[in-house]
């Protein structure tokens, strides 16, 4: 029982941990992206969110290696598996 609700805890402190991540991805994606757009074409820093596939686009044109773009998905992921875990701990 006790092993249950700490491995609980680890796994509710996990998502916003990974929600945290995939904000700093988010806003180093826009960083590195508006250092090649003209002034009235740049993503805002508060506002790309509704631009998303445009902000992935743009980020695969001038980084075509660039790694962002995969923390990304494997930062939702992980954060997918402990909301997965989380139901799964209410079915038992």
């Amino acid at each position: 029982m006790a092993l249950d609700f700490v491995i609980s805890l680890a796994v509710l402190a996990g998502i916003p941990i990974c929600a945290l991540l995939n904000s700093l991805v988010w806003l180093r994606m826009v960083q590195d992206t508006n250092k090649f757009l003209p002034p009235e074409g740049q993503f805002s820093y508060a506002w790309w969110f509704p631009k998303k596939q445009g902000l992935i686009r743009e980020y695969r044109k001038h980084f075509p290696n660039g790694k962002l773009v995969l923390c990304h998905y494997l930062v939702v992921g992980i954060m997918g598996l402990l909301l997965f875990g989380i139901a799964i701990s209410f079915l038992r």
